[in-house]
């Protein structure tokens, strides 16, 4: 099995997610790029080319994998050339929407507020990813030592970043700090703070300002990532939210979901929420803590299938 994504943590969690889930523990991770003129064109399986492909990116050559799983626009074009070249010797699984015509690929999943379906077009309700129960166990342990000084209820602050729908800046980080320094002073709450690549430096400096005098940890990037391992720690999760994939985790866990306003609007990012509000998965944050017995968010149990074949698809 080969994973193919341009590189965004984002990209690279769901297509990982969903080779373990198929029975693929250590899939190939190969980096998609594009070159001049491929990188403008569209996503036609007539123009799919493997020299398209830039000096940057990972080899593409036989022999070929039995099946094949990308995410991401790169991904999607450099799926279609593998597709070609492999002469039906792979199987090609694309996440999220391609921007081309689903029988491109022998599958494709898409999130359900995006507008693609077909006949081999499956629709998730949110972002696959890699948390499972097993995963969540052993990161716990990994991590319950480090936290062990913090009071319950624990929560774990997932911090995203600016993209093209939402903005994350300084005065909004002081206004966020506040709301955090306010609720764990009323509910004696421990915090686990953990930011993402893309969450600016400016921000988390002015988060760890707001929290210094208070029973927190934050994670400054360094050493091992303790993402999962906060997730399974934490009572309640609240979630900037400007990250389906990142929202998408946090509920897998069955936990209370709270998130974060940013400034900002997306149409395809309000149907998520909607449809998330609507079934009682998520509440917004407004600096107080809630918590509710939520249900769990299982995408990539109804999605995947082990490679037995007892559910969901079959490659």
């Amino acid at each position: 099995c080969w994973v193919l994504t341009s590189g965004e943590a984002g990209t690279v969690g769901q297509a990982l997610g969903l080779a373990e889930a198929l029975g693929f523990p250590q899939p190939e991770v190969k980096r998609a790029g594009l070159r001049w003129p491929w990188v403008w064109a569209p996503n036609r399986a007539a123009l799919a080319s493997l020299a398209a492909a830039d000096a940057g990116a990972d080899p593409l050559q036989p022999p070929w994998p039995d099946v094949l799983i990308s995410c991401g626009r790169k991904g999607a074009f450099l799926s279609m050339a593998v597709r070609k070249a492999a002469a039906g010797k792979t199987r090609t699984v694309h996440i999220q929407d391609p921007g081309g015509d689903s029988r491109a690929y022998d599958l494709v999943i898409v999130p359900a507020h995006d507008d693609m379906r077909g006949d081999n077009v499956l629709v998730s309700r949110g972002a696959l990813h890699r948390v499972n129960a097993r995963r969540l166990a052993a990161e716990a342990g990994n991590w319950r030592s480090a936290t062990a000084h913090l009071p319950r209820p624990l929560v774990a602050v997932l911090v995203g970043g600016s993209n093209r729908h939402y903005r994350m800046d300084a005065p909004w980080a002081r206004h966020f700090g506040a709301q955090l320094v306010a609720m764990a002073r009323a509910k004696g709450c421990g915090l686990l703070v953990t930011p993402s690549r893309r969450t600016p430096p400016g921000v988390m400096a002015e988060i760890e300002a707001a929290l210094k005098d208070l029973p927190a940890v934050l994670w400054n990037g360094k050493g091992d990532n303790p993402y999962f391992g906060y997730l399974a720690l934490a009572d309640t999760i609240i979630a900037t939210c400007d990250s389906v994939s990142m929202i998408s985790e946090a509920l897998s866990t069955g936990k209370p979901v709270l998130l974060a306003r940013l400034a900002g609007a997306s149409r395809r990012f309000q149907r998520f929420f909607d449809a998330l509000e609507r079934d009682g998965f998520i509440r917004w944050f407004d600096g107080a803590l809630e918590a509710w017995p939520n249900a769990k968010f299982d995408d990539m149990g109804a999605i995947a299938v082990t490679r037995d074949g007892k559910r969901g698809f079959e490659l």
